[in-house]
């Protein structure tokens, strides 16, 4: 048996596209294992899902936008983050890059398709914090083919009825990859709201599994650094682990190409290099702070917390406790078979 014993991730996804690389590589390149865990990752199909999941004892940890962790708390269910998997905001408004839309507050009279629809308390509260209302400035739609049908997605947006979208970063790179390209609508505020996207568990999973946490926080450092090294041996893992992302025969050029512009996208905001404290996973109070008074002054949230109920981040030195230059060294000499 495993010193750790086996965890399940619970992926917000129906399943693992190329922008989630660094979660699958953390099993398939066997990081987890190496550290005694046994790690199972599960397509749980939507964020909502996968947090539901974790909180009803399906799964025992996932990956969501930092808001959720303010969100589900509010209604008082125990969701605590640990481990920052998005340094940098990777939920954004996007437009044709073309578009006569410049800013936010342009966005009103406007149609905004959603990809992945789960947080739109988020998107909400990012209208009105650049004085959006959001139920009469503007309407929200579904968008075709979210969130990894890239061609239905750009097929609905070139259709016109299409203005603006409310995205996940790997949008970006399956735009692009479309012919496309989306230019980010700058925001005041969430742009600067870090961490974007972490690991969450239950605190009661957290209080007695510190030690399976620590694993699963290491090993997606390690792979995510591995998918900054070398992106399409990353995406070529991906694929021969995840069957439901392989390209079709024929079409293996112009899917890596796709998924490699999607990884990179992912990878920009999973950056360490830029960031005060360099460091794999890092959250600090001061963060969560920021974010609380956010969701607070914006009506996404109705009361304010202690910031240790929100986040554990105790566990930053042993993430950070393996060797990033043999990782590196690794990654530039992988070959798929």
């Amino acid at each position: 048996m495993a010193e750790h014993g086996s965890l399940k991730l619970l992926g917000p996804i129906p399943h693992m596209p190329a922008g989630y690389a660094p979660i699958t590589l953390a099993s398939a390149l066997g990081y987890a294992e190496e550290d005694g865990l046994d790690l199972q990752n599960v397509a749980a199909g939507s964020p909502n899902d996968a947090v539901a999941g974790v909180l009803a004892g399906t799964g025992d940890c996932t990956f969501v936008n930092t808001a959720f962790g303010f969100a589900v708390r509010d209604r008082g269910d125990p969701l605590k983050m640990f481990f920052s998997f998005a340094r940098h905001a990777n939920r954004s408004f996007a437009v044709p890059a073309d578009s006569s839309i410049k800013s936010i507050a342009d966005l009103r009279g406007a149609t905004i398709g959603l990809h992945f629809p789960d947080l739109m308390y988020f998107a909400h509260a990012a209208l009105v914090d650049e004085g959006v209302d959001p139920a009469t400035d503007v309407e929200f739609v579904p968008l075709p083919g979210s969130p990894v049908d890239a061609e239905m997605m750009t097929d609905a947006v070139r259709g016109g009825g299409i203005h603006a979208i409310w995205q996940l970063d790997l949008n970006y790179g399956l735009f692009e990859a479309e012919d496309l390209p989306l230019r980010r609508l700058p925001s005041r505020t969430i742009d600067r709201l870090t961490p974007s996207a972490c690991l969450y568990t239950t605190d009661s999973f957290a209080e007695s599994r510190p030690g399976a946490l620590a694993v699963l926080g290491r090993s997606v450092a390690r792979a995510t650094l591995f998918a900054q090294t070398n992106p399409e041996a990353a995406v070529r893992v991906l694929w021969k682990h995840v069957p439901e992302a392989r390209p079709k025969a024929g079409e293996e050029e112009r899917v890596l190409r796709r998924d490699v512009a999607s990884l990179k996208s992912r990878l920009e905001n999973q950056r360490i290099d830029n960031t005060a404290d360099p460091r794999w996973g890092v959250i600090t109070e001061d963060e969560i702070e920021r974010w609380q008074e956010f969701m607070f002054s914006s009506g996404a949230i109705k009361s304010r917390r202690a910031t240790s109920e929100y986040f554990r981040g105790d566990l930053i030195d042993q993430f950070n406790d393996f060797d990033h230059e043999a990782v590196v060294a690794e990654a530039r000499a992988f070959r798929v078979d």
